[in-house]
């Protein structure tokens, strides 16, 4: 009887939506009985296309933390740890609420206490 061997492909998906958005292919070959066991992995925090076309529209909070979420979570920038919770909200709003230096970054990193107090967990807004 012959091992046959397969290359080891999963997914990647979107860390904002969830979403597939890529392959992978791993390094070593596995055997060609698991080919269709694929799995879903994380991909990087690049967002998918769809996440990008929303992020573009207003202004982006992200919640972070200073530890992983997760064992083996890498840091999106040193010390940061995204949650996966974010929100897009108008420019103008973003303008009231942090000073015009932030504002005009398009983006910012929150933490969640932050993010309560803004209001950012109140059932309307996270519709």
């Amino acid at each position: 009887m012959t091992d046959n061997k397969c290359l080891d492909v999963n997914m990647t998906t979107c860390f904002y939506c969830g979403e597939a958005n890529g392959i992978a292919i791993g390094k070593k070959l596995i055997s060609c009985e698991n080919k269709w066991d694929t799995k879903k992995i994380f991909g990087g925090y690049e967002p998918c296309t769809k996440c990008q076309e929303k992020f573009e529209e207003g202004f982006l909070i992200m919640e972070c933390q200073d530890e992983p979420v997760s064992e083996g979570q890498p840091e999106m920038q040193s010390g940061v740890y995204p949650t996966g919770s974010h929100w897009v909200v108008k420019n103008e709003a973003a303008a009231e609420v942090f000073n015009e230096d932030i504002a005009k970054g398009g983006k910012v990193f929150v933490d969640k206490e932050f993010a309560e107090r803004i209001g950012l967990y109140d059932e309307k807004v996270s519709k």
